[in-house]
């Protein structure tokens, strides 16, 4: 608690005194421990490839304030063409923050104290169709009851095709004779894996 006191002098007056009492919101006048909520977004590989397996964003969830966050809501939409399932999506530490998909958002809540300091990191796994057009931008927001901030991460991916044309040419029979005929058979395989 701080006492500041101010008197007034002039002539033919009494002095006259006015003091005002306030508690100070820390000791010491620092300032009050703030919490911050902030996230990063990346993907891999470095370029998506409609069809191919093994593509993922990877979203940070950080704690940057001195106070802790009382539990967090991050929502991640992703762009027309790539989509996930509930399944190929994994959180660390395990169990983090609870997981749902509906359509092309990805909604991920803690509901406990998130410590000064900590990361959890969300990977979602993903597959990107023909309907997906390059580059797509991918938003994902974070909110939570103590930052009213809250917090954006933006990351942007090209997107292209990728095929593999493979040609035989068969006859099944190993020799024919002179002046005969025979029939060949050539086949074209498109392995992908964009069509």
């Amino acid at each position: 608690t701080v006492v500041n006191t101010a008197t007034a002098y002039g002539d033919n007056i009494s002095p006259t005194a006015a003091t005002d009492t306030f508690t100070t919101a820390t000791p010491n006048g620092q300032d009050p421990d703030v919490a911050d909520l902030a996230l990063t977004k990346t993907h891999n590989p470095s370029s998506f490839v409609v069809g191919a397996s093994g593509q993922t964003f990877t979203i940070q969830v950080l704690s940057m304030g001195d106070a802790a966050l009382n539990g967090y809501t991050v929502v991640d939409t992703l762009p027309t063409g790539i989509s996930t399932t509930v399944g190929n999506v994994t959180v660390s530490p395990v169990g983090a923050c609870s997981v749902s998909v509906s359509g092309q958002q990805v909604t991920c809540v803690r509901g406990s104290s998130f410590a000064a300091g900590s990361v959890d990191t969300i990977t979602i796994g993903v597959t990107v169709d023909s309907s997906a057009v390059g580059p797509a931008t991918n938003v994902v927001i974070g909110s939570s009851v103590n930052d009213t901030g809250g917090a954006i991460a933006i990351d942007t991916v090209t997107i292209g095709l990728q095929a593999d044309l493979s040609v035989t040419k068969t006859d099944n029979i190993t020799s024919v004779n002179a002046g005969a005929n025979t029939i060949y058979t050539v086949r074209v395989t498109n392995n992908g894996p964009s069509s």
